[in-house]
Parts: C-alpha cells; structure tokens; sequence
C-alpha cells in the first residue's frame, strides 16, 4: 500500500512524500508543491495543523492571518450557504 503524506518544512514548502508503511517503512522522493505566503497562518504546535487536504489531495484549505482593527480585535466574518458558494467557485 502506498500513503501520501503532506508537511510544511521550516522554508514554510508544503511538501509531499509517498511512502509505504510497514516495517521499514520505505520512503518516496520529497516534492516540493508550493511555498507559503507570509500571510498564511502557522503554529508551532505538534498537534495542530492550521490548514486541510481534499481526500483526493489536490486541494488545500488554509488559514489566513488577519489583521485586528482600531479595538485590537479581529474580524468576524460569517458565511451563510457557503458549500453553495464553493461550488460556484469550482466550477
């Protein structure tokens, strides 16, 4: 069986290796996908990933840093209908 596995290295490069798990496991080649702006939200937290990858991984959704107003509070922002709208935006 053969896995896909996607990471940020420290240049800030989502980064996708194959491998096949098992004993030892054997790893594929790193590819390099793209390299995150500045604006693009990360932690240094093991256990939180501030972004997803379509199950077919093709596709990645990331959090974005927003700058907070005059009050020093961020924006809100609601979106009604918003599996509709993603799909006009596919399209």
């Amino acid at each position: 069986m053969r896995v896909v596995g996607f990471f940020v290295d420290a240049q800030r490069r989502m980064t996708s290796m194959a491998f096949a798990p098992g004993g030892p496991p054997t790893l594929g080649e790193r590819r390099v996908l793209f390299t995150l702006s500045g604006n693009l939200y990360l932690v240094d937290d093991d256990y939180y990933a501030p972004y997803d990858i379509s199950p077919d991984g093709r596709r990645f959704l990331m959090a974005r840093k927003v700058e907070a107003d005059a009050t020093g509070v961020p924006p809100l922002m609601v979106v009604e209908n918003w599996v509709t709208e993603l799909r006009g935006r596919l399209q």
